[in-house]
């Protein structure tokens, strides 16, 4: 190349330059400007929506971009965490298969532009989100690992399953997004993975090899349907799956062999047997104070039988209460009695399927049934006396809600009312006695227990 030739290459590449057509200049012997240097500009299409859809695949469409040759559509990858390339098409749509029912998935497109042998690629456009149709179906038998259950004919629902669970749900109202749960039942080897009130026991599963397994429900805490829509009513479909479910539940069946006991571990009379007897061998013999505390047994029976020690056996009995809500019987020994409330002088719960002291009162510091929950009554002094509700853990010797009402006329004679919603003395707020009655009454009035005599255990 002469020097004129060079010369006038460099004016040329100087124009291009500030055109903005090539970006990095190249000295040879010969050069040229590719087509592929030119700078493209596409527009991300400005509507991605859904078309056609089934249990496995959905049809996405979207408007087409002036100056596109085709588009690539975008899947998110959730083990990636990113969007990931899924097909390149010509047109403006595209059916993307292989999808799983029920599940939501996020797309975006890009237009694209040929440049040579290659595509440059636009903006993507916003996110799309699209959930595949679920697949429902009815009257059939659904399994999971351990267990099966039959739901009624006639009924479209749709169910998710795992190894150890299958949950059930409407299908009108899980289309319509207002979840349509219905109830859950799930398998649990360790009692202390679940958490009663909402999960509450409804059997066990006992394999051949000596496991056992908690099968517990679990129901909807708020509505799960259209309410608008059924203000006067329980959509049929519905209530079949949700009030109807004490029938479904009874053709549970277990898998592999095993052996599903409606009711397992959780009726008083199946798990607090040696209790019992050691309850009756110590008021025959009138076990004393210390003899009493030390095997976690109130000292109050001592007592009564100091007072009177005839008939110990008729004066102190059991019942069985789930007081709770996790579907498992407490038992509970008091003062046989006509007089309301009854007392509690002992509570027993299970623990890893085992019994184990809950706690124990005595005429000072006595606990009783209420309707909303367990209370216990205490007096610390002439001037210092109370009320607190509990709520009793799962699977748990300790209470997981204390609230504490206090009488102290020691901190204000006139006007004596306290309240302590963690428990705890340091937390007590004065409430007007009007305030103070009404919120104790929240928790309901004592209910009868109506206790079974010891003299009555074989």
């Amino acid at each position: 190349m002469n020097s004129k030739a060079f010369k006038a290459s460099i004016a040329v590449m100087s124009v291009l330059l500030a055109g903005g057509a090539v970006a990095t200049p190249y000295f040879g012997t010969d050069f040229s400007v590719a087509a592929s240097a030119a700078t493209v500009k596409l527009e991300a299409p400005d509507f991605l929506y859904e078309g056609e859809k089934t249990k496995n695949s959905v049809t996405l469409l979207w408007n087409e971009v002036e100056g596109a040759d085709a588009y690539k559509v975008y899947i998110y990858d959730t083990a990636q965490k990113k969007y990931v390339g899924y097909r390149k098409v010509k047109g403006t749509q595209c059916t993307v298969k292989g999808l799983s029912a029920g599940k939501t998935y996020r797309f975006k497109v890009a237009a694209m532009k040929k440049d040579g042998n290659k595509y440059k690629v636009g903006k993507k456009s916003e996110t799309r989100k699209v959930r595949t149709k679920f697949n429902f179906k009815a009257g059939d038998t659904i399994s999971c690992d351990l267990f099966s259950v039959t739901l009624p004919k006639n009924v479209l629902y749709f169910t998710e399953s795992d190894k150890d669970y299958i949950a059930v749900y409407d299908l009108e109202a899980k289309e319509a997004d207002f979840g349509g749960f219905a109830f859950e039942i799930r398998a649990y080897e360790k009692p202390s993975d679940y958490y009663g009130m909402m999960d509450s026991k409804i059997g066990e599963i006992r394999t051949d090899d000596g496991k056992i397994y908690d099968v517990v429900v679990r129901y909807p805490s708020d509505i799960q349907y259209d309410y608008e829509k059924y203000k006067d009513c329980i959509p049929v479909t519905y209530d079949k799956l949700y009030n109807g479910s004490a029938d479904i539940l009874k053709t549970i069946e277990a898998a592999d062999g095993a052996k599903y006991v409606p009711n397992g571990g959780m009726k008083g009379e199946d798990l607090y047997g040696d209790v019992l007897a050691k309850y009756k061998t110590a008021l025959t013999e009138h076990w004393d104070s210390t003899k009493l505390e030390s095997e976690d047994m109130s000292s109050v029976y001592y007592q009564m039988y100091s007072m009177d020690n005839e008939g110990m056996l008729d004066r102190v009995g059991f019942a069985y209460r789930d007081i709770n809500g996790d579907g498992i019987e407490e038992l509970l020994i008091g003062e046989v009695t006509d007089v309301e409330p009854e007392t509690i002088f002992d509570i027993y719960t299970m623990v890893d399927r085992k019994p184990a002291h809950v706690v124990s009162g005595w005429y000072r510091n006595r606990y009783y049934l209420l309707e909303n929950t367990l209370g216990n009554e205490y007096s610390d002094s002439a001037s210092v006396s109370g009320f607190k509700a509990l709520d009793l853990m799962h699977n748990d010797t300790e209470f997981s809600s204390i609230i504490d009402f206090r009488f102290d006329f020691e901190k204000d004679p006139d006007q004596p009312y306290f309240i302590s919603y963690s428990g705890d003395e340091k937390d007590l707020e004065q409430f007007s006695e009007e305030d103070f009655n009404q919120r104790k009454d929240n928790f309901g009035k004592p209910i009868r227990i109506g206790y079974t005599p010891f003299s009555k255990v074989k």
